[in-house]
């Protein structure tokens, strides 16, 4: 994937992960899925399973979204001293 398609996704990322009703949505479902949990007989075991992979799964939605913004910004960095290096730019950290 090239540099500029990483920033974009990162940039994508970061927009949904700051978007009220996404988070909103994915809360919303953990919060859902732990309630059925909760309302499950002793012996359910098929039930409360399914909620946990259901919840782990929107848990590693988030947490790629975030790997992709973290992914995003360290390419956007690596640009911006590429740019300054080619300037001739000192740069301080």
């Amino acid at each position: 994937m090239s540099k500029d398609a990483v920033i974009r996704r990162g940039q994508a990322a970061d927009r949904l992960l700051k978007d009220e009703a996404a988070r909103k949505a994915f809360d919303t479902v953990v919060e859902d899925l732990q309630a059925e949990w909760l309302r499950t007989r002793p012996d359910d075991t098929a039930t409360r399973e399914g909620c946990y992979r259901m919840v782990h799964a929107v848990q590693l939605v988030v947490a790629k979204l975030e790997a992709w913004r973290a992914s995003g910004v360290m390419e956007e960095h690596a640009a911006e001293q590429q740019a300054r290096d080619a300037r001739g730019e000192a740069s301080f950290h």
